[in-house]
């Protein structure tokens, strides 16, 4: 795939690819491929701290690879899919950004973890944020 011209790879913290990805983009990069890939991992909207953490964590994998791009990988819980690190369902909002009148809202959890995002951004860090997965009225 790179190298017939392909540029862009999509990974996550969640589907565990990160280092494979950036293996394959460093051995390509040794059989010539430019530095102009761009990754775009996901994260999930675990508020301020979690996020940063996950974030620093995928970049750390991704060093050296190219521009990165994170998103955030959903607004929240998906009802029967796993969403945290070691594979757990999240039937509410983490405690760490919950808001306790609304323990099932992500709001909170969401704009924190856009918080990390955007902060990683204006430090230079990333080359990109976004998100993936978001209704209109997650984005509003």
């Amino acid at each position: 795939f790179l190298l017939m011209g392909g540029r862009h790879l999509d990974t996550a913290v969640s589907y565990w690819s990160q280092s494979a990805v950036a293996g394959v983009c460093r051995a390509a990069m040794a059989n010539g491929v430019g530095k102009d890939l761009v990754i775009t991992t996901k994260i999930w909207p675990l508020g301020f701290k979690e996020s940063l953490e996950a974030a620093r964590g995928a970049l750390k994998q991704l060093d050296g690879v190219g521009q990165v791009v994170i998103l955030l990988h959903s607004p929240g819980q998906v009802k029967g899919k796993p969403k945290g690190p070691g594979g757990e369902k999240f039937a509410e909002a983490p405690a760490s950004c919950r808001d306790e009148a609304r323990p099932k809202s992500w709001r909170r959890c969401r704009a924190e973890s856009f918080m990390a995002l955007a902060a990683l951004r204006e430090a230079g860090v990333v080359s990109g944020i976004g998100v993936s997965n978001f209704l209109k009225h997650h984005l509003e």
